[in-house]
């Protein structure tokens, strides 16, 4: 919004200060009081050594604010590179505001840019991977949650495998809410997820461990979920996600007379949309007067495994045993 204001003799302002209190500005004698404006800093993201994708246009304005080796959508990984920013097939170059891709620039956009799926569709949507599992005749396990489903706490021993919340049918469509996890180590999982995945805690995939969700509607990281301390970069959500819906990144919907969202951290990969219809990433996080040089959301490349992957590969033990 814009508010323009304009002292001296005589002195004129918008008839209203801001036009959504409905209150007047007072004027006089050349004189103005009680205006009432603010200056806004968007949410922002940043990842860090991770490819990014939007196919309807990259936009990620990133302040003037952010220190110069920072300003850029995607810092260096561990691997000592940046990943490639990709922004569709349109004209339009990606809008990273006072920012750049990256250190190394790296970004594609315009004829050719946009991802085609072939014929099978997306690889690690839910229905794909299900009917890859089925080839295999490999039906999911029912995945063991104390709670139930909807307040579902994981056992320490889990053992490797291919899950799916169900009651009876392994067809049943069951939503999944999710508490706090950590993975064991040196094991590798794929969870199916027929409806909604809703995640309330941290979720940890240690070194050499494996795990893929694929969802057949949205995902949804709850806005407790998250780093108080903004300046941190610790890891709150590890793994591969896959949405046929939409992936949000859930916030206190940009209330800052409370106090800001806390910032997300995510290690691993997400898609949204691999239902090829409408969904999208959804970033609700912010962090109000902080936006000015902290990104409320990062994402980060972690060891993965490929679905198609882990599924050969557990089929192939099963048949060993």
């Amino acid at each position: 919004m814009a508010y323009t204001v304009k002292p001296g003799n005589p002195c004129e302002s918008d008839p209203l200060s801001p036009p959504s209190l409905n209150v007047p500005t007072p004027c006089s004698n050349g004189n103005l009081s009680g205006v009432d404006f603010a200056i806004i800093i968007n949410p922002w993201f940043q990842g860090v050594g991770a490819d990014m994708r939007l196919d309807g246009g990259f936009t990620d304005r990133i302040p003037g604010n952010v220190p110069d080796l920072s300003r850029y959508a995607c810092l260096k990984g561990s691997g000592g590179t940046p990943g490639l920013i990709f922004a569709g097939d349109g004209t339009t170059p990606p809008d990273y505001g006072k920012g750049e891709a990256s250190e190394t620039r790296w970004q594609v956009y315009g004829e050719g840019g946009k991802f085609a799926p072939g014929n099978s569709g997306i690889r690690t949507s839910y229905s794909y991977i299900s009917a890859a599992a089925a080839k295999n005749s490999l039906i999911p396990t029912k995945l063991p949650c104390e709670g139930g489903f909807s307040d579902c706490d994981l056992p320490l021993d889990l053992a490797n495998g291919l899950y799916k919340p169900y009651s009876i049918d392994p067809s049943e469509q069951i939503s999944l809410t999710l508490n706090n996890y950590t993975f064991p180590p040196n094991k590798n999982y794929v969870i199916l997820v027929d409806g909604n995945l809703e995640i309330l805690g941290n979720i940890i995939v240690p070194n050499g461990s494996t795990v893929t969700f694929a969802v057949s509607e949205d995902i949804i990281i709850d806005k407790n979920v998250g780093e108080t301390n903004i300046n941190s970069s610790n890891v709150n959500v590890e793994g591969f996600y896959s949405a046929g819906g939409s992936i949000i990144l859930d916030g206190t919907n940009g209330d800052c007379s409370a106090s800001f969202d806390k910032r997300l951290n995510i290690g691993g990969l997400i898609l949204a949309n691999a239902n090829l219809e409408s969904g999208s990433l959804q970033n609700k996080r912010d962090l109000c007067e902080k936006n000015f040089d902290i990104p409320s959301f990062t994402g980060s490349r972690a060891v993965t495994g490929i679905t198609q992957f882990q599924i050969n590969k557990y089929y192939q033990s099963i048949k060993n045993e």
